[in-house]
């Protein structure tokens, strides 16, 4: 009766936090400060919210991501000590125990769009730093016993502890020689603490062995998928564009996603002056929700096909290559629409006018929400249909999921 009892309580802790993640991820963003704590980063260094501060609650997961995700011009100052400790204490740790559900992964998913994680992987040193940070953790089996659902909670040590422990579960693999050496002792020395965990919970999520999540075949496809992961190479000398009436330096190459190359542009220099951004965010007559100010780094292709934050700063001309990669699949605008959808928008003369990704989906096309970067404007949430007419009066578009 003791068992029925607690699985009855874990089960109602479990639609709890599902409820609370569909919340988080379906919710259309009221962005009135979003850029506001943005611009904190400047000042502080580090997180400019957390799940304490009442504002949290008006954000979606993808909103807060761009929030959490330092501006790419300061994130690159950072050292590969101050990316693992930022890492090892993000707000949105709390999520991960949720992968324990088939097809909700958001161990990968969080991973993919923290570009810290991103940059540490860019970094010589990154993968032993945040090693390093991981076997340092101030966790002690007093707390990791003080509650049967320790897991569940918002305690920001124990979201850490998981977080590490699963990196080495799942990137082991990957380790170079001296990474690998470091993990083993690393292993050794957690799995002494683990052996006295108590509660089942907790010892699902830190476990080296185990295999937390069920469905093995959605496992190794995301795997395949980040050890195939995004990446820039230049291939030529800066090159001018103008957007907006403003000369913009690039630097061109090719970037590395889905398992093909595209050509594209990297930003290298040059921006808006306060008043042209000013001028550039009121030329929307639509009542769209603003999402980030208008910016000369990247464009709505880019958006929704290489880094979905405002963090960008690449230029994509076109989507095509993207489009017929094997790990994509497109579907017709009948299909219903999922998070993350991308939606390619086609005009009369069925040439590509914008790309969005799908950000809401109450039922009723009507209700549905597009997030995308408008040319060298702004970053808006709009109506499915409203932004094709935007664009070229483009009724037509295509459905692409990965």
């Amino acid at each position: 009766m003791k068992t029925k009892c607690i699985n009855y309580i874990r089960i109602g802790m479990l639609s709890l936090l599902t409820f609370v993640l569909f919340i988080s991820f379906g919710t259309t963003a009221q962005a009135c400060n979003k850029v506001e704590l943005k611009q904190l980063w400047y000042e502080t260094n580090d997180y400019p919210i957390t799940v304490e501060d009442e504002e949290w609650y008006d954000y979606g997961m993808l909103d807060m991501f761009d929030i959490l995700n330092p501006p790419q011009e300061l994130l690159e100052t950072y050292s590969a000590q101050k990316l693992a400790g930022l890492m090892m204490t993000h707000p949105y740790l709390w999520v991960l125990p949720s992968y324990e559900f088939e097809d909700k992964d958001y161990f990968f998913g969080y991973i993919q769009n923290s570009n810290i994680y991103t940059e540490l992987f860019n970094r010589s040193d990154g993968v032993k730093n945040l090693l390093t940070v991981y076997r340092n953790s101030a966790i002690d089996l007093e707390l990791l016993n003080s509650d049967p659902y320790i897991v569940w909670n918002l305690d920001t040590k124990v979201n850490a502890e998981i977080f590490g422990c699963q990196f080495i579960r799942f990137y082991a693999e990957q380790f170079d020689e001296e990474e690998r050496m470091l993990a083993d002792s690393i292993i050794a020395e957690k799995e002494q603490l683990y052996r006295g965990l108590e509660y089942e919970d907790t010892k699902r999520y830190l476990s080296f062995s185990e295999e937390p999540i069920k469905n093995t075949s959605r496992l190794a496809e995301l795997i395949y998928k980040l050890e195939n992961r995004n990446g820039f190479t230049a291939t030529g000398s800066a090159v001018p564009k103008t957007i907006e009436g403003v000369n913009i330096q690039f630097t061109p190459g090719i970037y590395n996603k889905y398992g093909v190359n595209s050509s594209c542009l990297q930003w290298l220099s040059g921006d808006y002056s306060d008043e042209k951004r000013a001028h550039l965010d009121a030329s929307i007559a639509y009542p769209w929700i603003m999402i980030d100010h208008s910016s000369p780094k990247y464009n709505c292709h880019s958006y929704a096909w290489i880094i979905s934050s405002a963090a960008n700063t690449y230029w994509l001309d076109s989507p095509v290559t993207f489009m017929g990669s094997s790990q994509i699949t497109s579907y017709n605008s009948n299909v219903t629409l999922q998070l993350g959808d991308k939606i390619v928008y086609f005009n009369s003369s069925n040439s590509i006018t914008h790309s969005a990704i799908v950000v809401s989906t109450p039922p009723g096309k009507t209700g549905i929400y597009v997030r995308s970067k408008i040319g060298g404007k702004g970053l808006y949430d709009s109506p499915l249909d409203e932004v094709g007419i935007y664009h070229d009066n483009s009724q037509t578009y295509m459905v692409y999921r990965w």
